[in-house]
């Protein structure tokens, strides 16, 4: 993941909607990477920027690198899988419909800007019928430095979008930098 890395700098700020923000859209079912950065590089200023948006099913990721601020990872709809990942983002960096597993991953929030908390994910649920969300297993969310050295920034696990919302965090390390209510309301 250090050498091969894929960037771009597209924003929700520059005029285009958050969906084609992407550095990189997944739309081929079965797609697998590995040993791949992917970067948004265009800061939190610039609100929206998505780095991976992924629309395909039976797709896995293995000790890929997501940098990003708002809305890193975008996953929609289908079976998704990351292991052994390093994710970076500040607001709703994992957010989507789709039902992802994310193993063995660190899970870094960045330094919002001013008057900004950080979100980890926002799962998006509004049918009952459809049976999907998030999990968590055996990863490590924290701060990185820069936030860790920043007063008055908040953090929460997520927020939920819609009634049926599910996102599970189980056999993980959950650093002290979320907030104890855990989620916003």
């Amino acid at each position: 993941m250090d050498t091969m890395i894929i960037t771009d700098n597209r924003s929700f700020v520059d005029g285009n909607r958050t969906y084609d923000t992407a550095t990189v859209g997944v739309a081929g079912n079965g797609f697998i990477a590995q040993d791949i950065t992917f970067r948004n590089n265009v800061g939190p200023i610039k609100h929206q920027a998505v780095t991976l948006r992924v629309d395909a099913d039976l797709v896995s990721f293995y000790e890929c690198h997501f940098d990003g601020y708002q809305d890193t990872l975008y996953v929609k709809r289908q079976s998704q899988s990351y292991c052994d990942c390093e994710i970076y983002g500040t607001i709703d960096f994992i957010c989507g419909d789709a039902t992802a597993v994310f193993q063995n991953c660190l899970i870094e929030a960045c330094t919002p800007m001013a008057r900004q908390y950080n979100t980890i994910t926002e799962k998006h649920q509004e049918l009952e019928l459809f049976a999907s969300g998030i999990l968590f297993q055996n990863c490590t969310i924290k701060a990185t430095h820069d936030l860790e050295k920043s007063v008055n920034v908040t953090t929460y696990l997520g927020r939920p979008w819609g009634l049926f919302s599910r996102t599970v965090i189980m056999e993980s390390y959950i650093d002290r930098l979320i907030d104890p209510r855990g989620w916003v309301e």
